[in-house]
Parts: C-alpha cells; structure tokens; sequence
C-alpha cells in the first residue's frame, strides 16, 4: 500500500492512501486521527490541508473532493436543542 502525506502550516498532517482513504492528524499527536475519510474505491491522487486543518481537499483519478473537518454537534434536551462546536 502507498500513501501520500502533507504537513500543514499548523502542524496538521494529511495522508491519502491508494485505497482511497484520507486521514487527517492534529498538531498534538499522530496516533490517531482527527478526521477520518472512507475511501471512494480509487487512489488518491493528492492532497492538501488549509493552515487551519479545517479543510482538506483530495483527488482521485475520476474526483475532486473538498471536505469540511470540523461541524457542530447537535444535543438534543427535554427543552430545545442547544449547538456545541
């Protein structure tokens, strides 16, 4: 198996694999990611990382994908629903 790697700006690090798998790890540790993309079935291409790690973008031989890492998670509570980021 093959992968591709890049270092960001601010020490995030982003690896495509050849099964089409992306990782994306933080400045703090690279023993498990902090994002984790399943593959498409092809190879990835190439990858790149904003300074921020909030954006990755992949390529394979028939895509283009840009993701989004970070989102709100929404609580659900007897009165509402309250958004934490």
């Amino acid at each position: 198996m093959s992968y591709l790697c890049l270092f960001a700006g601010d020490g995030y690090v982003v690896i495509g694999s050849d099964d089409g798998q992306i990782r994306l790890y933080g400045n703090k540790t690279l023993t498990r990611a902090n994002t984790a993309i399943p593959g498409l079935g092809g190879p990835i291409t190439a990858v790149d990382v904003t300074y921020d790690g909030k954006w990755v973008l992949a390529t394979t031989k028939n895509y283009l994908m840009v993701v989004k890492t970070t989102y709100k998670v929404l609580k659900f509570m007897d009165h509402g629903i309250s958004h934490d980021a």
